[in-house]
């Protein structure tokens, strides 16, 4: 704002003398700069909430296709027992495994997850295929994994 006041210079010229009536945004800039941070920090939290909840998951997958994969390697074990090799001829494919002597509950890792394994005879004899499907789950997760075997 210019005021009726008038300055005269050194070289004898008049200038407008300026009157300020700000008195400077500090106060407003630190606000803004503080609403900003804070928005900042709310979505972080958000984003290592729903990382957290991933790495979660993804353990929870790597349990279940490991308890998945074991059940396949204990069922063709059954079905194809080492001391049968090289002939196999008492090869059976039961609908639903069990393996008595494996309780895969007692591993702490383990603990919550469980196993199902079922085998289906394809083909003709001597073609005979056997597909064994084994399912692993482990907190609400699973996996199923498929052995062709012949």
């Amino acid at each position: 704002m210019f005021s009726d006041e008038t300055k005269v210079n050194r070289h004898g010229a008049k200038t407008a003398i300026f009157v300020s009536t700000q008195h400077g945004f500090g106060l407003p800039l630190a606000i803004f700069v503080m609403t900003i941070l804070a928005s900042l920090a709310v979505m972080m939290t958000g984003l290592v909430n729903d990382n957290m909840i991933g790495r979660t998951d993804q353990a929870n997958l790597v349990r279940a296709m490991m308890v998945a994969q074991s059940g396949a390697g204990l069922a063709l074990n059954q079905m194809f027992p080492p001391s049968d090799s090289p002939e196999y001829q008492n090869t059976t494919c039961p609908a639903s495994f069990t393996f008595s002597n494996i309780d895969i509950t007692a591993d702490p890792g383990m603990a919550s997850c469980s196993l199902t394994v079922g085998c289906a005879a394809v083909g003709v004899s001597p073609n005979t295929m056997y597909v064994v499907t084994s399912k692993g789950t482990c907190d609400g997760v699973s996996r199923s994994i498929q052995v062709d075997a012949r």
